[in-house]
């Protein structure tokens, strides 16, 4: 009798697996369906919505025919088709700009594209030839000079390497020499040292940070312990002015006392 009942449990379950395995083919094909039709409907809808133009705003002038290249955005492409975000990615690639924001302008069939580009802070010059590039606040390389930009602080450098353009963040000379020069002044305006009252910073000696002021003062700062040397700096200026004294240069390399030669 127990073998007789566990056969017509199994006689049971056996039906009702069947029974249910056609419910979820049709849970299945259900699904496959709707997005079948979710394509096509995005693709009929897309043929209405044809891209006629793009706009780009941003102060500078940025060339916006390797972007269509890369892209494919041509006239007559589908709007609904086209990848912001790839957009956004292949803009910032460029070494002028910071940020991107594309929107999609369907009422008008235009893509908008919104450039933040980065502001010059230094202007790096190579010793002896002249080269110049300029860097923004977080030591990011823009490229070449741009023209009529006023107040930048200047960075004298033993070299610049020629493919310094397309280098990334985690070069070397990005780090040791360009993010140095940013520390520098960033410790600076903490002491409340004003960025008119700095000319030049020379980084030409690895072992020597060289700070100009605007009078004419070279500060010898070394390597360490910056925070505390500026903090002298600041009250050496302060003294100079009100005193009237005339200083060649001071050298802080020294832990206890700075060595200040006088003009003559």
């Amino acid at each position: 009798m127990r073998n007789i009942r566990l056969k017509n449990r199994g006689i049971k379950r056996r039906r009702k697996n069947r029974q249910k395995r056609p419910a979820e083919w049709l849970i299945l094909l259900s699904i496959f369906s709707i997005l079948i039709l979710g394509v096509k409907f995005y693709e009929f809808m897309g043929r209405g919505y044809l891209l006629r133009s793009i706009e780009l705003k941003c102060r500078g002038k940025i060339d916006l025919s390797v972007l269509q290249n890369n892209m494919g955005l041509k006239p007559g492409a589908n709007m609904l088709m086209i990848d912001l975000k790839k957009i956004a990615n292949e803009m910032e690639r460029c070494s002028k700009i910071k940020n991107v924001k594309v929107f999609r302008n369907l009422s008008e069939g235009k893509i908008e594209i919104i450039a933040e580009e980065r502001n010059p802070f230094l202007r790096v010059i190579e010793e002896g030839t002249g080269r110049c590039i300029d860097v923004d606040e977080k030591g990011v390389v823009i490229g070449n000079p741009a023209e009529g930009v006023k107040g930048l602080i200047f960075v004298t450098v033993s070299s610049i390497p020629q493919e310094v353009e397309y280098s990334d963040r985690n070069s070397s000379f990005v780090k040791n020499t360009l993010q140095k020069a940013v520390q520098i002044l960033k410790e600076a305006e903490a002491q409340g040292i004003s960025s008119e009252e700095i000319s030049e910073i020379d980084l030409r000696n690895p072992a020597d940070s060289v700070l100009f002021s605007s009078s004419g003062i070279e500060f010898h700062l070394g390597t360490d312990e910056l925070s505390h040397k500026l903090k002298r700096v600041k009250r050496l200026l302060e003294e100079t002015r009100k005193q009237g004294m005339q200083i060649e240069y001071v050298d802080l390399r020294f832990e206890k006392e700075a060595v200040v030669k006088l003009k003559t």
